[in-house]
């Protein structure tokens, strides 16, 4: 979005490139604050999807540590159960 340079406070003709943009774009950031600037203006969309990838790593951990490990033993247990002698409760 373009502002008028009158009603931004500047004079139409002064320090202003063809189109209404400033010339150097990057090149106005130098120094050791300038990575820094760069880096924190794209900090928030790194910032949320790594936090939904970190969260989706952990809960796959946490379903492949505590969840399987129970649906594989009661799968175990309803085969015994199946293996079991008709016979036997009986007696």
């Amino acid at each position: 979005m373009r502002t008028d340079p009158a009603k931004a406070g500047q004079k139409p003709g002064k320090d202003t490139a063809a189109g209404g943009e400033r010339r150097g774009g990057w090149r106005r950031f130098k120094g050791a604050k300038g990575w820094w600037r760069r880096w924190r203006s794209w900090l928030p969309f790194v910032v949320k999807p790594l936090r939904r990838g970190i969260v989706i790593f952990v809960l796959l951990l946490v379903i492949e540590y505590l969840v399987v490990p129970e649906l594989v033993g009661a799968s175990r247990d309803l085969y015994l159960l199946g293996r079991v002698n008709a016979g036997w409760p009986r007696a």
